[in-house]
């Protein structure tokens, strides 16, 4: 009698064994479908989400970085042509592997929808969002009541325009330390500084010595990371910030350094008046002399100055400072105009190769240098100084917009009687590249 007992709970076990496994096995292949699915759309929208990115990159990649500004309406045309751009080519692109995308619609299950904005460092930038959703009709998950299984995918490309270089700040310090000659941007005395359509940003800190110095920005921002010592009382508008995080600090496109050529170093020859590109010991400008640099890449290991009264005339050049210091003096009985290169100097119709557009000087890393500019109504400098290792100091002392330039170093500091005015409106500057990234 108990024999046959036990003979019936075994086929119980065995039933109940059953029905899990059957559940188990239910699950396994009505979850390896939704798996298979979920893996289908989500290819679906990254390719889509990268394809409306390319085509904004496409429209915005030879525009001036200036053109590119976030919002709707007439006035922002080129974010509006690379947004219907955008969202085109991602509508296309999911379309051919059969999913209908909704635009602009995030109610949607499935949807493209275009954002244009601005990071906390100035950066601007087109996020392309790809949602699929998919319904799969279950199998044998019916046993435990689930008649079908949902599932949503999301995809996020982000695709960033020319950019002005180091977020279009007009003067930023690298260094993350803080201290006189070390690193961060001090304001001295009674200084006052103006900046037009850009911005002031420390890896470290900010330093206004006295109230009486004025700091005024339009359309930018005074950002730092570590402190801001006397910003609460001197005449800041706006009011500094601190970034949440600092500007990398080998920012510069390595494609984009300068290569000088293998010929030798020479001493730089001024009795004709004009010079060629190429590598110099060193461009001390005479006494009186006036002296036009012609368009290209000059290379210098030694000093680069100009002697009072003389005329210096380089327009469309880059300096390559591999050894020695910078200094431009206030020339009212002369004066000095520096500007960078306004061609894409890899492209066969640039008349300036291998000089680099955009950029004024490149003061090499790999050695400390100090750069003094003094401005002036007839000094003018335009384009990127870009000097990782520098320490620079600013004698602004004109009321003229002399100024057009970004300067890039370790230290800066702007003198106490200083009245220096940037305006970086228009101003030939070093780009950052158009860029893709997918973020999710």
């Amino acid at each position: 009698m108990m024999e046959r007992k036990e003979k019936g709970q075994i086929l119980i076990i065995l039933a109940i064994a059953m029905v899990a496994l059957l559940s188990i096995t239910a699950l396994a292949i009505d979850g390896s479908m939704v798996y298979n699915d979920r893996r289908k759309d989500q290819s679906t929208a990254d390719s889509a989400a990268l394809a409306g990115a390319g085509a904004a990159a496409q429209i915005l990649k030879d525009h001036h970085p200036t053109d590119f500004v976030c919002g709707g309406g007439a006035a922002k045309p080129l974010a509006n042509q690379a947004t219907l751009a955008a969202l085109q080519a991602a509508y296309d692109s999911a379309l051919a592997d059969d999913v209908t995308l909704t635009l602009q619609d995030t109610s949607a299950d499935n949807y493209v929808h275009i954002t244009c904005n601005q990071g906390n460092s100035g950066k601007k930038y087109l996020d392309v969002e790809v949602v699929v959703t998919s319904t799969v009709e279950t199998t044998f998950a019916r046993v435990i009541s689930r008649e079908s299984l949902t599932t949503k995918v999301k995809s996020v490309a982000r695709v960033y325009p020319k950019q002005p270089f180091a977020n279009g700040n007009a003067l930023v310090s690298l260094s993350k330390s803080c201290g006189t000659k070390v690193g961060g941007i001090e304001f001295a005395g009674s200084s006052e500084v103006d900046v037009t359509d850009a911005g002031i940003f420390s890896n470290s800190c900010i330093k206004a010595q006295s109230s009486a110095t004025s700091v005024i920005v339009v359309n930018g921002n005074i950002q730092y990371v570590t402190t801001c010592t006397g910003c609460a009382s001197a005449d800041m508008e706006p009011d500094a910030t601190q970034a949440s995080e600092p500007l990398p600090n080998e920012i510069l496109n390595a494609d984009d350094i300068p290569v000088c050529s293998a010929s030798p170093f020479k001493n730089a020859d001024f009795s004709s008046g004009v010079l060629e590109p190429g590598n110099y010991y060193g461009l001390s400008i005479p006494t009186k002399k006036t002296v036009v640099l012609k368009p290209g890449l000059y290379c210098l290991k030694g000093d680069f100055k100009n002697g009072s009264q003389s005329t210096l005339k380089a327009e469309r050049v880059t300096f390559s400072i591999l050894e020695g210091d910078v200094t431009i003096n206030q020339n009212d009985k002369g004066l000095t105009w520096l500007t960078a290169p306004d061609c894409e100097t890899k492209d066969a119709t640039c008349d300036v190769p291998p000089a680099v557009r955009g950029l004024l000087m490149y003061l090499d890393p790999a050695k400390p240098h100090s750069v003094t500019i003094n401005g002036g109504s007839t000094n003018l400098f335009e384009g990127t100084i870009y000097g990782p290792n520098t320490t620079f100091k600013i004698n602004g002392n004109s009321a003229t917009d002399s100024f057009k330039t970004q300067i890039i170093g370790s230290y800066i500091y702007i003198s106490g009687s200083s009245m220096l005015k940037m305006n970086l409106n228009g101003a030939e500057m070093y780009w950052d590249d158009s860029s893709i990234d997918l973020l999710e």
